[in-house]
């Protein structure tokens, strides 16, 4: 075989990687996402500056700005207005990031943002937005790029997995 593998999977007890070493690549998805939501909008897929809303069948606004839409630009740029729930939130909601012992998502993007989604105007404010409109200063979010990713499932008609083995 022509590939190697360089240093340890587990540094104390001084375990090797190997091909069935498990990573965690937490952020480093994001410049993926950027990339695959970018060949979209080059392919006339989607527009950077649209309602996100346009494209998915659920509907993301800022409670607090009903009015002001959120745009895959915001999404990327973590100028969206939303916030990331507490960890204790996500649990019981079934955060798709956290793979089951297979490696799957417990739960699909849409059922993950479709949860949130259908939660009551209180709990929106409280956890999943700002008090303030979108695109008007940046706070870190992760729930941004779920929410970008599932709008290229969306467009793609493919999982995001697909569409970015078929693209990038």
């Amino acid at each position: 075989s022509s590939e190697h593998y360089y240093g340890f999977a587990d540094i104390e007890s001084k375990r090797l990687v190997d091909e069935n070493s498990e990573f965690s690549f937490a952020s480093l998805s994001k410049p993926i996402t950027a990339t695959a939501v970018l060949i979209a909008v080059k392919k006339e897929l989607i527009s950077l500056d649209s309602n996100i809303n346009d494209y998915i069948p659920l509907k993301f606004n800022n409670p607090w700005f009903p009015d002001t839409v959120i745009t895959f630009r915001q999404l990327l740029n973590h100028t969206s207005s939303l916030a990331m729930p507490p960890d204790i939130l996500l649990g019981d909601i079934g955060f798709p990031s956290m793979p089951t012992q297979s490696g799957e998502s417990a739960v699909s993007l849409e059922e993950f943002l479709s949860n949130l989604n259908q939660r009551s105007e209180d709990f929106k404010k409280q956890y999943l937005f700002r008090e303030r409109p979108p695109g008007s200063r940046m706070e870190y979010c992760n729930l941004g790029y779920a929410l970008a990713a599932f709008g290229i499932e969306k467009v793609s008609k493919l999982t995001f997995e697909q569409y970015c083995q078929k693209h990038l």
